[in-house]
């Protein structure tokens, strides 16, 4: 039988090579503390034949709910194959010197706006308006710049997300019989259902 985590990498990238423009987007729900769904979009940053990373902060919103409650479900679509698909499972976090490595990657821009989520306002928090929140990344900018060197954020890791329950769809224009599975994993091993699309 098919591995599911590892057929969906491989849709993942052949969505890359293909220059989809959502391949590297999905949606991250998790579950607030009055019960309701909180979506967010993020970016993979590693899928793997097990699982999919990608970066948080650390003091975010979507970490203490997720620490809260262990609730999540990630939700993605490839338009130009026409797939979409959604995962749930277990999860773990990390943060230390090979995430802080991996920043270092990242783009300049987002490596500020990492820093001042640290050192400035909180990612999420509220601020009096985006003129106020623009001059304040500018002073940042401008003290980081006076160093040899960027300084790591501190909070930023990565999420690493196991699935553990992989339904996916597959658009069929010929018959609208469009190609839909699900797969569980319990005790190990993975079983899989076609479902009615």
């Amino acid at each position: 039988m098919v591995q599911p985590v590892e057929y969906l990498q491989q849709l993942y990238l052949t969505a890359m090579a293909e220059g989809d423009p959502c391949a590297r987007f999905v949606t991250l729900m998790t579950v607030d503390a009055d019960g309701y769904p909180v979506s967010r979009m993020v970016t993979v940053r590693q899928f793997t034949a097990d699982e999919i990373a990608i970066s948080v902060n650390m003091l975010s919103p979507k970490i203490r709910q997720l620490t809260a409650n262990d609730k999540w479900e990630l939700a993605g679509f490839w338009p130009q194959s026409m797939t979409q698909f959604r995962l749930r499972g277990s999860y773990s976090l990390h943060c230390g010197a090979a995430e802080h490595s991996l920043w270092r990657n990242k783009p300049h821009a987002s490596q500020i706006m990492d820093l001042y989520a640290e050192r400035v306002r909180q990612q999420s928090t509220e601020v009096a308006s985006r003129a106020i929140m623009q001059q304040e990344v500018a002073q940042l900018t401008s003290q980081l710049e006076q160093l040899p060197q960027l300084p790591v954020a501190e909070h930023i890791g990565l999420l690493w997300l196991q699935p553990q329950m992989i339904e996916l769809w597959q658009q069929s224009d010929a018959d609208r019989m469009h190609d839909r599975r699900l797969w569980c994993l319990q005790n190990g091993a993975w079983s899989e259902s076609t479902l009615v699309p």
